[in-house]
């Protein structure tokens, strides 16, 4: 696992933690900056397609925003897709089943997966880092709303990726 030297940072076994955040496996390769999207989801949600759609979108622009990286819908059914976002309920078939109302959000893979899912019986109201205030911290308290990454989630990505 490479993340990059930061002069705060420490070594904790195989992570190497930096400021408030780690970094897990693969990461995307340097020459691979745009990244292609698409939704697919086995379960439906308390919110409408449309809307999950958009809100993830909004979510992708915001990453773009203060990162290399730019975001696009594939240009037809035959493009590779790079992450795939969608509702799934209970066991959804990929070793990681949820755990119906409140529990687990969402989780995703990296890279080598390319898939975010987030749990269909939560009721939305449209990843990690150990500063709770941080979009990519792991849980979200409730009635609590994250919608633009915080310093810490930029400096993340900025040490992840430049």
């Amino acid at each position: 696992m490479k993340s990059g030297h930061h002069a705060h940072g420490k070594h904790n076994g195989s992570l190497h933690i930096v400021s408030h955040y780690s970094f897990l496996g693969p990461k995307w390769p340097p020459e691979k900056r745009e990244l292609v999207y698409r939704f697919r989801s086995s379960a439906a949600a308390n919110v409408d397609p449309p809307t999950m759609q958009s809100a993830c979108i909004r979510a992708l622009s915001s990453w773009a925003a203060v990162s290399s990286f730019r975001f696009r819908a594939p240009i037809d059914f035959r493009e590779i897709t790079d992450i795939l976002m969608g509702f799934h309920r209970l066991n959804h078939f990929d070793g990681s089943p949820f755990d119906g109302p409140l529990g687990v959000l969402g989780h995703a893979s990296g890279p080598e997966g390319g898939e975010a899912h987030l749990d269909a019986d939560e009721k939305w109201r449209l990843g990690h880092s150990s500063d709770t205030n941080a979009v990519m911290f792991s849980g979200i308290g409730g009635g609590q709303r994250k919608r633009t990454p915080t310093a810490d989630d930029v400096n993340g990505i900025r040490a992840l990726y430049g």
